[in-house]
């Protein structure tokens, strides 16, 4: 009888081990889940501001361009504001905007089967018509930058409908333009 109770003792302590561990093994799953969503935040929050920090350098070069010389001229022979006095503006505003890259960019499946994110800067000139063209990718901020998220990005913005056209003394102009593309795993 003395064995049997100890054999019934060592199993509970056993299912009592397992149950332990099991619930460790849980807890270490909801804290793996946990720290993936964390770091999944943190990743959010250093692409948003690495964003903004490298959008606030090319705006203060864009100035500096066009304080040396308000035009260029492409390889055509066209002239093109590197600042108007009225900035090009996408059709129904920034919101609007937002809402078409939203629609329109699609995450290339190697990049994201790879886990590849980032953001690429995509500038552009809205000629006078207000139609889209010369589309580049001038800063990617790394050089692994994946090519399939470059070429998606010069995709979606080629795609652009009509933009509202930049002018100088109440005269459409052509104006380059730039925006940064972020593509991030949700």
């Amino acid at each position: 009888m003395k064995n049997i109770f100890n054999m019934l003792m060592i199993a509970t302590a056993i299912i009592a081990i397992q149950a332990c561990q099991g619930t460790k093994e849980k807890k270490t799953e909801e804290d793996s889940a946990a720290n993936v969503e964390q770091s999944r935040a943190d990743r959010a929050v250093f692409l948003e501001k690495e964003k903004v920090e490298r959008a606030s350098l090319r705006q203060i070069k864009r100035l500096e361009l066009a304080t040396e010389n308000l035009t260029y001229q492409d390889t055509k022979g066209n002239i093109i504001y590197r600042l108007a006095e009225v900035e090009p503006t996408f059709i129904g505003g920034d919101k609007a905007m937002m809402k078409y890259l939203q629609e329109n960019l699609k995450f290339p499946e190697g990049a994201l089967e790879r886990g590849d994110e980032g953001t690429v800067f995509v500038d552009f000139v809205v000629e006078k018509s207000g139609l889209v063209s010369t589309v580049e990718i001038t800063d990617t901020k790394s050089h692994y930058m994946q090519q399939s998220l470059q070429n998606e990005a010069i995709r979606v913005i080629k795609s652009m409908p009509a933009w509202q056209p930049g002018t100088q003394n109440g005269d459409a102009v052509n104006v380059k333009f730039s925006i940064p593309i972020t593509f991030q795993m949700i």
